[in-house]
Parts: C-alpha cells; structure tokens; sequence
C-alpha cells in the first residue's frame, strides 16, 4: 500500500464528514480523494453504513466533525442494535457494502465485540471495519483480537501525532492475521503517515447556504446507524452536542434522517439517501486546520469563522 492509498483510505474512514476528507496528512491535498460513486443499478444494497457505537471519545480533537470532544458518553444499546440489522436485513435490503463501527472511539464500548459479532451475522457479505485512534488497541484482550480473526473484520487505524506503541499493535495483528492499514513499511515510517489536518465544516448558523454541491459525491457514503435511526450525515446525526454546548438551535428535520423500525421499501429507502439532506442549508465552505487536542472547546471550530489554517 502506498502513501496515496493510505491517505484515500484514512480520509474516507468513518469520519466522512460533508466532502469525505476530514483527515489529511502533512502532503495530502484534496485532489488525492477520488469522489466516491452513488449507487446505480442497485435498489437493494447500501453501499456504505456507518454505526457510532458510542458517541464520546478519548481524545479532545479539536473541530472533530462527530462533536466527540463535546458529546455526552451514550453508547449504542447492544439489543437496539440488533433489532436494528434484523430489521434491515428483512426489510429487503440485501446487502451493505461496507459498514464501518465508529465512534468517538468504539473501542470505549464495553461490549465492541457484540457489535462485531452482530454485524456479520446479519450482513455475512459485507467488508466489516473498526475505526479506531489506537490508543486502547494494545490493552484489548485475547477475545477481541480473536472475535475480530474470527469475523474477518478489518482493522483501521487514524494515526494522529500521540504516543502509541505501534510495534506491539504490529505484532498483535499478525500473531491473529487481522487485516488493517497499518504494515512494517508504515510502522517504520509512521512519522509520515501522521494524519496532521482536520476540516472546520464551517457551519453556517443562519440556514442560509443553497449551494449543495458539496455534498453530491458523498450523501451516500456518509449514511449512519445512530440510537435507531439512519441519517445522512454524521453531523446531522451529533449536532445536537453543538445546540447544548454552544446553545444554539440548528434544526434537525425529518428529511434528515430515517427511523430504522419505519424502513419497509429499500429502493424508496436508497432514493432518499441519495437526495440531499435539508441540513445542506446549514452547511458552509470548510477549510483545512491543524490537528490538535484541546479541553477548551469554542464555537468556531465549527461554526463561520476567519479561516485559520497554517
């Protein structure tokens, strides 16, 4: 794998965000991010499916684009869960390309295992991923990196600029022959595969935006399973951590999002998807920012402001 696939793959993990490039390294530019195909010819398979197993994280990104740094600690109730992928899988849909367990940092779910387990029961054909930051990798016991062999689950890692001991999470996902983006050649390297920017998405608190457009190449690979329902986007899905926070009132519509119990026709499901999300009209341009962490969380790592990329 080269640094152009490495970075294509980072940039459209979990975190798709309005364009699908929330993350790029020191040398990434956005034209090494290809636009993501929309579904044609299928009117029974979801491409894409994202599943915030929990909502909070163990990092304090700043600008993150699921408002981790500010959200509550809700987990995913395990059962809701499956009801829910039952439900898909007998509503019609036949498949899900890829489903990818996020977060926040899945990884805090006391339970991680089940969603994997579960995931695989209902969608055996899907490409199965954990996005993690890697930070509780190496504390994970046996069962984990076993039910992950067992699942053939992709391990996916966001490589951020802490401390990680990166050859013991190597030797680890050998020892089990798990898949992930992570190699020798990577871990060698690992200075230059830091993912060093997030994108300020640049919200515009007015409601005023009419341009959709960015949004075409991504509505549909930006879909994600949330507390029972499927929204568009996965700032849809946590602005309201930004409404308590800030004390704003950033209107989430029913266009936005589907209740996964009230999904019967999976052609009128995936038409929907692919139609953009009344939310775009909250949506202003975003802008590249360092990466960093930070416990003082202010309005304009989300919201119009002056661009501050260095």
């Amino acid at each position: 794998m080269d640094r152009r696939d490495f970075i294509k793959i980072c940039c459209c993990a979990g975190i798709a965000g309005i364009a699908g490039f929330t993350f790029f390294s020191k040398r990434a530019s956005i034209n090494d991010i290809e636009p993501v195909p929309k579904l044609k010819g299928h009117d029974d398979i979801l491409s894409y499916l994202e599943v915030s197993v929990v909502d909070f994280c163990n990092l304090n990104c700043r600008y993150c684009s699921h408002f981790s740094s500010i959200a509550d600690k809700i987990s995913y109730d395990v059962a809701l869960f499956e009801q829910n992928l039952d439900h898909l899988s007998k509503s019609g849909l036949k498949n899900i390309d890829t489903i990818k367990l996020v977060g926040g940092e899945p990884l805090l779910h006391p339970q991680i295992n089940d969603f994997v387990v579960i995931s695989r029961k209902y969608f055996p054909k899907s490409k199965i991923f954990i996005i993690t930051n890697a930070v509780l990798v190496n504390s994970m016991d046996e069962k984990f990196w076993k039910t992950l062999a067992d699942n053939n689950i992709y391990l996916q890692f966001s490589i951020y600029d802490i401390k990680i001991q990166w050859h013991e999470i190597l030797s680890k996902i050998k020892k089990y022959k798990i898949q992930s983006n992570i190699s020798d050649k990577i871990v060698k390297n690992i200075d230059e595969y830091i993912l060093r920017y997030f994108c300020n998405f640049n919200l515009d608190l007015t409601g005023s935006q009419e341009d959709f457009k960015r949004c075409e190449h991504c509505i549909t690979n930006c879909t994600i399973l949330q507390d029972g329902k499927i929204y568009k986007c996965p700032l849809i899905s946590n602005v309201k951590y930004f409404n308590k926070k800030f004390k704003q009132n950033i209107e989430v519509s029913q266009n936005d999002y589907r209740e996964v119990s009230k999904i019967k026709n999976p052609k009128e499901f995936l038409n929907w998807l692919n139609q953009p999300p009344a939310f775009c009209k909250y949506c202003g341009e975003p802008y590249w920012v360092k990466w960093e962490t930070s416990n003082k969380h202010l309005i304009s790592e989300w919201a119009s402001c002056k661009s501050d990329k260095t």
